[in-house]
């Protein structure tokens, strides 16, 4: 039979770890193009939690497993001209000296050199290349189509790269909305149903209200857990005390 103590504690161990992961949902909700984070929990022993969510007297040990929500945010107008938002799968592709990253967070810049890139500077890729902007045209003059065709007073100059990738082949993320590829996983750039939005930009798809309640719920599990731990714990005592007398 499993250590009642020891299956406490994993349950509180995985409690915090969904602590951590709501309260950075919470801290990114208003993150451009962030993606929620989810971990789902599973029971390994019989016993479930009470109904008021508190862990029961064998205190069921729960396993996190952390995953992403890569779901369409809302998409909000700006008005701003390097605004962009993907309505669909796929995400904006940014050359790094360290190789592609990926993100969703459209909100973008034109260096001294006139490339258009991300607001950390790197560059945002074009299925041909860098995108260049003259620097004798004013940005208002700038126009990104809805298939992510860049161009000014009708000169095309570029297309933005959306790159897309399977539903069990997601890329990572690696902090700050970005992305890198799982390893031996290739993109495609053929992007499929796709529509690019100029003057939007996606929102973060976390849903406040609802994490609140998750972490509402958390802490009277974590506190039921608690009371358990001690339950527990004081019968050890009491047992130690009658063998040792």
């Amino acid at each position: 039979m499993a250590d009642p103590i020891q299956a406490i504690s994993a349950s509180m161990t995985a409690l915090s770890k969904q602590y951590e992961v709501i309260t950075h949902n919470i801290a990114n909700a208003d993150t451009p193009g962030f993606k929620r984070r989810m971990t789902a929990f599973s029971q390994v022993l019989q016993d479930r939690m009470n109904g008021d969510g508190n862990a029961g007297a064998d205190g069921a040990s729960l396993v996190s497993r952390a995953s992403l929500d890569y779901s369409q945010g809302a998409i909000q107008q700006t008005g701003r001209t390097l605004d962009a938002a993907i309505q669909g799968d796929g995400f904006f592709t940014l050359e790094t000296p360290e190789g592609e990253l990926y993100t969703r967070n459209g909100s973008f810049q034109v260096n001294e050199r006139g490339h258009m890139v991300d607001t950390s500077g790197r560059t945002v890729a074009g299925e041909s290349g860098p995108i260049i902007v003259p620097q004798n045209v004013s940005l208002q003059e700038l126009v990104i189509s809805r298939d992510g065709g860049v161009s000014v007073s009708g000169r095309p100059l570029g297309k933005l790269k959306i790159s897309q990738f399977l539903p069990d082949q997601q890329p990572l993320p690696i902090g700050r909305c970005l992305y890198v590829a799982k390893e031996d996983v290739q993109p495609k750039r053929d992007a499929e149903n796709v529509t690019i939005h100029q003057g939007y930009r996606e929102s973060s798809n976390v849903n406040v209200t609802e994490e609140l309640v998750a972490l509402i719920k958390v802490a009277r599990m974590y506190e039921g857990n608690v009371k358990s731990y001690n339950a527990q714990d004081g019968r050890a005592d009491t047992l130690m005390r009658v063998a040792m007398g």
